[in-house]
């Protein structure tokens, strides 16, 4: 079976999620968050982005019935191996990855520079943005979730630089994240800010850490 994102068709499924990821202050409950079945509406965002993005119909079809049926695919579950790797360093720092699994779905992770004034200058770390068919997710490290947990103004400065790289961050509350990231540090976890390819709300989560 052919890989759900060949690298040379995986820009225009890029293009065509980002335009809905880009408006909404609303935030999904955990509850709500937690299950990968989609509704119909949804399933016809998903499949109409794969569409566009060149994937086999018949591969469509299969993630998507998948996905109605409750089953995370592949690309959503950590510890799933990937049959293919391919990496690349990005233009202005920080690598690219892509994992393509058995069940056609695809898991493209990068790894981007973000810059926030410090006490004593600025402060460069580095933030883990990953999307698969249906959950885009933005990441902190463990210095981020650590600096995050301080407090309002270092936790606005952290979401306002990740807005540079993915606008949809912005929708997140600063306080549900201080809250986030107090309780990641407690459990030696990462923060993260989630959301649905394919609709609005936004949410937080907790992680092992990448970074």
């Amino acid at each position: 079976m052919k890989p759900f994102l060949q690298q040379r068709t995986r820009l225009p499924l890029v293009a065509a999620t980002a335009a809905t990821l880009i408006a909404s202050a609303l935030v999904a409950s955990p509850a709500q968050a937690a299950d990968p079945r989609i509704s119909a509406s949804d399933a016809a965002g998903v499949q109409a982005a794969m569409q566009r993005a060149g994937v086999p119909r018949t591969e469509q079809d299969l993630l998507i019935a998948k996905l109605k049926s409750g089953q995370a695919t592949d690309s959503e579950q950590p510890d799933a191996r990937p049959v293919s790797v391919t990496e690349h360093p990005l233009p202005h720092g920080g690598t690219s990855r892509v994992e393509s699994f058995a069940d056609g779905s695809q898991r493209s992770t990068s790894t981007v520079p973000i810059t926030i004034d410090g006490s004593s200058g600025p402060i460069t770390t580095f933030t883990t943005y990953s999307c698969n068919v249906l959950h885009c997710t933005a990441l902190l490290s463990k210095a981020q979730t650590r600096q995050m947990a301080t407090g309002s103004a270092a936790a606005g400065a952290i979401v306002a630089a990740l807005c540079g790289p993915v606008a949809w961050a912005c929708a997140i509350g600063v306080g549900i994240m201080i809250d986030t990231a107090n309780r990641a540090k407690n459990q030696g976890k990462c923060a993260g800010i989630r959301k649905f390819t394919t609709s609005a709300p936004v949410w937080p989560v907790i992680e092992p850490c990448r970074q």
